[in-house]
């Protein structure tokens, strides 16, 4: 009998250090930076640190770094958050409400935000991302997954706005602009799969608003995009299947859609007035190689470009347009 109530009392010890001990594990810090701040202080709201790269250092998963409003200046290394634990435990970075944070380069350097191959389950919210003509890439993510950038401006990088490799992440509410000086430079580069990327504004690129191209490229959606004024074309998505590019505004750019990626569903869009590239006078969709295999084309609105409304089609499913004031 003795030993059955020693047993019982191990269980409950246990049980109770098991709650105690994951209680502490998982929970979540909150870090501050502030341009007044100092990098050898605690980080907290009334000790914080002063740059963005000493608080992501601190950063473990489930955390939280809120930067103050200002202007903070990238000189020489990137920044580099750390990864999260899970979708419900992520790491956090995230502008302070009610200012805007502006992150420029100073120097030369490859580009402003990293994430590293191998990093997950983060979020980055609610940044303005300067080049400067300095970085190579305003953003830059590598073989990582379940990245969320949110609320944010990528401008004047000397290459693409964002490079993106990958899978699973989220793009949403972004401002893409005015990045890169020739055709191969776009707005967002991305070869990534089972991607969103909705709600932003892709213009003024020499190449295109979005390029999304490589093997493995599939199973992404482009979804709610306002894409205009870039110059090679809107969007182009090749060498993955199954995407989806829907409820986007695509207009005066060099070619609305370039496509070459079976069973894609391109719904639901309105590409116009397409100004034409060194090859043509605009066309609102280009299929390439006729690789048309498995693509819906339906309930679009393709109007005022010159070159026509699609070309290339082979057997791809086209119904329910709209085509006006095409050649």
């Amino acid at each position: 009998m003795q030993s059955a109530r020693s047993l019982f009392l191990l269980i409950a010890i246990l049980t109770v250090w098991s709650v105690v001990w994951g209680t502490q594990a998982s929970h979540a810090d909150t870090f501050y930076v502030a341009t007044d701040g100092d990098d050898a202080n605690a980080g907290t709201q009334e000790s914080p640190f002063q740059t963005i790269r000493r608080g992501a250092q601190a950063l473990r998963a489930g955390d939280t770094l809120i930067v103050q409003g200002g202007t903070y200046s990238q000189d020489s290394d990137h920044i580099v958050i750390p990864s999260g634990a899970s979708s419900s435990e992520p790491v956090t970075v995230q502008a302070a409400s009610g200012g805007s944070v502006l992150i420029q380069a100073t120097g030369r350097i490859d580009t402003i935000v990293f994430f590293e191959d191998g990093s997950h389950d983060i979020i980055f919210d609610g940044f303005s991302l300067d080049g400067n003509d300095l970085a190579t890439w305003a953003l830059a993510i590598g073989d990582a997954s379940h990245i969320s950038v949110r609320n944010c401006e990528m401008k004047n990088a000397l290459d693409s706005g964002m490079l993106v490799f990958g899978n699973s992440h989220e793009f949403s509410n972004l401002e893409v602009h005015d990045n890169g000086a020739t055709t191969f430079e776009h707005g967002l580069y991305i070869q990534s799969s089972q991607t969103r990327v909705e709600s932003s504004h892709f213009y003024n690129h020499p190449g295109y608003g979005i390029h999304a191209h490589g093997e493995g490229g599939d199973s992404n959606i482009f979804d709610s995009n306002l894409i205009e004024n870039n110059l090679t074309g809107g969007i182009v998505v090749s060498n993955g299947p199954n995407n989806r590019i829907s409820h986007n505004t695509i207009s005066r750019n060099g070619n609305g859609l370039v496509l070459s990626s079976p069973g894609t569903i391109v719904n639901n869009n309105t590409i116009v007035d397409s100004i034409g590239t060194p090859g043509d006078n605009g066309i609102g969709i280009v299929i390439l190689d006729s690789d048309d295999a498995g693509v819906q084309i339906t309930d679009n609105t393709i109007c005022g470009n010159p070159d026509g409304a699609i070309v290339g089609v082979s057997s791809a499913t086209v119904e329910n347009n709209n085509f006006c004031d095409n050649e």
